[in-house]
């Protein structure tokens, strides 16, 4: 049990806890996608044909997934791809998960105030 909302930390995400309050407004059930895969396209300047993920970035707005400026493989030589051009690989392989927004105002009487 959580005394306030105001006492959620980033260490709760993932964890079951439990709040008082009134749901004042909900948002549609929406597909987040957190992890795409692609794969490195084999040019004559470069690519190595692998498959690499791309996890969301939820800094960004609708936790964009936002591709490298390069191919993050290592190659046999233990150096690192070069190349530039990226595919969509396939789309079994992304992650994906619903979720719902909601906005919550708390119980006066579970803000830590006396009322009355």
């Amino acid at each position: 049990f959580k005394a306030s909302l105001s006492r959620l930390q980033a260490s709760d995400v993932g964890q079951m806890f439990q709040v008082c309050g009134t749901v004042v407004r909900a948002s549609t059930i929406q597909m987040y996608e957190s992890t795409r895969t692609y794969i490195c396209k084999k040019t004559k300047h470069g690519g190595c044909g692998k498959k690499f993920p791309v996890h969301a970035n939820v800094q960004q707005y609708n936790n964009a997934l936002s591709l490298p400026e390069t191919c993050p493989n290592v190659l046999e030589n233990n150096q690192r791809c070069r190349g530039t051009k990226f595919v969509a690989g396939d789309p079994s392989e992304s992650v994906h998960t619903d979720y719902q927004e909601i906005k919550i105002q708390e119980s006066s009487s579970s803000n830590g105030k006396k009322t009355g």
